[in-house]
């Protein structure tokens, strides 16, 4: 990996980490931490208006940077590593498949007997 796909990853770590934090910090629409203890002072006990703008601003500006980083991150990493799952587990070539009658597919024999139970035999 290169550098700027290094600094990019932990870019969109730090954001990531910054967005959830802002937005479990926000009050809801109507509550208020005075609320909470009683109080009826509604959201001017803990600073007004000018801090939930403040925090609005701040969740819309790390959801962009989040976004914008989500896409130059597919961009640098667009030719690292193989194209499919299956390829990066290492898993078998798929199994090529024969045409088939339909008397085999319902495991009938071709000499016109029913093929004998699988269960135990006495």
């Amino acid at each position: 990996m290169n550098l700027l796909y290094s600094i990019a990853i932990v870019l969109h770590v730090l954001v990531s980490l910054g967005l959830i934090l802002t937005v479990l910090l926000q009050a809801g629409k109507g509550s208020s931490l005075s609320g909470a203890f009683g109080g009826g002072g509604g959201s001017a006990a803990f600073g007004g208006r000018e801090a939930a703008d403040f925090m609005s601003k701040l969740t819309t500006g790390l959801a962009v940077t989040f976004m914008v980083l989500s896409l130059v991150l597919v961009v640098l990493a667009g030719g690292v590593g193989p194209q499919s799952v299956l390829q990066s587990h290492g898993s078998a070539p798929p199994i090529p498949l024969r045409d088939a009658t339909l008397g085999e597919l319902i495991g009938e024999s071709g000499e016109g007997e029913a093929p004998a139970p699988a269960g135990p035999t006495e």
